[in-house]
């Protein structure tokens, strides 16, 4: 399966995305969890300090926001997110639909096109007219 991350300003304007396969992902809760985290990651390490994460899955933002451990077969992944985002001064976890996150998804359906790449400071070209549409 693959992933894609697209971070944009709070204007909505590109600054970084990343497409990355991930290879023996079996469920889509899983690949879902796992581009939340890689969200996180790449967040981190382009130093941004305020941050508001959207997945159209609502099962795994409402695992990551519920307390204590989650012990079902996402929970490591969830518990990693839950370690990560204690780097950030502010970070906020919201669902949204799945035409919101449409740059997200495009990304992750060309990895097979792109392989894992990092892309900084301008979208590739599958999808900068997407990324208007995804305002939130």
């Amino acid at each position: 399966m693959g992933v894609g991350v697209v971070i944009r300003s709070h204007n909505g304007d590109f600054l970084a995305a990343h497409s990355q396969v991930h290879n023996q992902i079996m469920t889509p809760k899983i690949a879902e969890s796992r581009a939340v985290r890689c969200a996180v990651a790449l967040a981190r390490d382009e130093g941004l300090d305020k941050i508001i994460i959207v997945s159209d899955c609502l099962s795994v933002i409402q695992r990551i926001k519920a307390p204590g451990r989650d012990r079902s077969l996402i929970g490591v992944v969830i518990e990693d997110i839950k370690i990560l985002a204690r780097l950030f001064s502010s970070v906020t976890f919201r669902h949204v639909s799945r035409l919101c996150n449409n740059s997200a998804h495009i990304l992750a359906r060309r990895v097979e096109l792109l392989g894992s790449v990092y892309f900084r400071d301008s979208a590739p070209e599958c999808i900068p007219e997407k990324l208007c549409i995804d305002v939130i």
